[in-house]
C-alpha cells in the first residue's frame, strides 16, 4: 500500500513540476520578446502562440484533469512558490533599462485595455468561461453607505473581529448590495444587507485565517461610521484570462485601481489558479468556487496588499445561494 501512495505522490508531483516548468518558458519567451524591442502586440502573439502549442495545450489538459485532487492543490501550490521566487529573483537582476524597457512596453498595453482590447485568452478557455456581468468599485461615488478604507466603528449589533493576538483586524471597507440598484452582476447577491470586510497583515504571512467577512441583513450605520472613501459601481462586462501574460499584463494591471464585485479575477502572473487554494482550504471543486471581490492598491482608501498586490475573495456559489459568508477564503498576490 505504501508502494502504491508513494508512486502516487511521486507522479503528482512530476505533474506539478510539468506544469510550473512550462510556465516558467512561457514567462521567459515574454521577457525575451519584450527585451528585444517588440511592440505590445507582437509580444502578446509570441506568449499566446507559445501557449498554444501543442506542449501548452497538453500541459493545460494535464492541469485540468487534476484541478479537483486536493492532494494535487497541495503540492502544486507549495511548488509554485518557489518558481515564483526563481522568476522574481531573476527579474531583479535586470539592469534599469531593461526594467524600463518592461514599463514602457505594459503602458502600451494598458492602453489597449482602456480601449477595450484586453490580453487574449487562450480560445479553450475563453469557451468555457464566457463574458460575465460586473461592477468595477470606484472611489468617486456618491453612495451614502458603501465605503473603502478608515472605519470609525460597528454597528452596535456586531462585534470587531480581532486577529490571532486578540488585537483588531484592518478595515477593508462596506459594500451596501442595495446600492447595487438592480444587481447586474452574475452573483445574485442579496438585495439587501451589508458586507463587512476586514484583514490582518501580520496574521496573513502565516498558515492560518486572516481575513472576516461579515454579512448584516441591517444596512443602518451610524453617525461615526462615515469615514473611509465613498464607492461607485460601474456595471463593466468582465472576461476570463488565463494568467499566462507574465510581467507585462501584471504591470499593466498595477497602473491603476481595479476594485471588481464579481466577474473573473484580474490575476497576477505567475501564481495558480485560485480556486485551488479554495479547494485545498474548504473542499468542493474548482467549478463550486466564483469570485465575490477583488481588491487593487489604493492610497487614497489605504488598502495596501504587500508590494504591488491584489486581494480577492472567493466564495462557494452554495454559500452564496444561502447568504453565508462565513466560508469565503481571502486570497493576496504580489509582484
Amino acid at each position: 500500500m505504501d508502494g502504491v501512495f508513494n508512486s502516487r505522490l511521486m507522479n503528482l508531483e512530476e505533474s506539478a513540476e510539468i506544469i510550473l516548468s512550462f510556465g516558467d518558458k512561457s514567462h521567459a519567451r515574454e521577457v525575451e520578446a519584450i527585451l528585444a524591442g517588440k511592440s505590445a502586440g507582437d509580444v502578446r502573439r509570441v506568449v499566446e502562440e507559445f501557449n498554444n502549442s501543442a506542449e501548452g495545450k497538453s500541459v493545460n489538459e494535464l492541469l485540468r484533469k487534476l484541478m479537483s485532487d486536493r492532494e494535487f492543490c497541495e503540492i502544486f501550490i507549495r511548488k509554485q512558490n518557489e518558481h515564483i521566487a526563481a522568476r522574481q529573483e531573476k527579474y531583479s537582476k535586470l539592469s534599469p533599462r531593461q526594467k524600463s524597457q518592461i514599463l514602457t512596453v505594459s503602458s502600451e498595453l494598458a492602453e489597449l485595455a482602456e480601449k477595450g482590447d484586453p490580453v487574449p485568452a487562450v480560445e479553450e478557455d475563453a469557451a468555457d468561461y464566457p463574458p460575465v456581468k460586473a461592477y468595477r468599485l470606484s472611489g468617486t461615488g456618491t453612495r451614502k453607505i458603501s465605503k473603502l478604507g478608515d472605519s470609525a466603528g460597528l454597528p452596535g449589533h456586531l462585534t470587531w473581529p480581532v486577529n490571532s493576538k486578540g488585537g483588531k483586524m484592518a478595515f477593508i471597507g462596506r459594500i451596501a448590495l442595495s446600492e447595487l440598484e438592480a444587481d447586474q452582476s452574475a452573483l445574485k447577491l442579496p438585495p439587501k444587507g451589508i458586507l463587512y470586510l476586514f484583514w490582518d497583515l501580520e496574521d496573513s504571512l502565516g498558515d492560518g485565517v486572516f481575513w472576516k467577512v461579515i454579512f448584516s441583513e441591517n444596512e443602518e450605520v451610524s453617525a461615526d461610521e462615515n469615514d473611509g472613501l465613498p464607492v461607485g459601481f460601474k456595471p463593466i462586462t468582465s472576461k476570463w484570462k488565463t494568467g499566462n501574460s507574465g510581467i507585462l499584463h501584471a504591470l499593466s494591471l498595477l497602473l491603476g485601481s481595479h476594485h471588481q464585485l464579481g466577474g473573473y479575477p484580474e490575476a497576477l502572473p505567475g501564481y495558480p489558479d485560485m480556486r485551488l487554494q479554495c479547494v485545498e482550504q474548504h473542499g468542493g471543486n474548482v467549478g463550486d468556487w466564483i469570485l465575490l471581490l477583488q481588491f487593487s492598491e489604493d492610497k487614497k482608501a489605504e488598502l495596501i496588499w504587500y508590494e504591488n498586490g491584489r486581494a480577492f475573495f472567493w466564495i462557494k456559489k452554495s454559500d452564496l445561494e444561502n447568504s453565508n459568508f462565513d466560508q469565503t477564503v481571502m486570497i493576496i498576490q504580489s509582484f
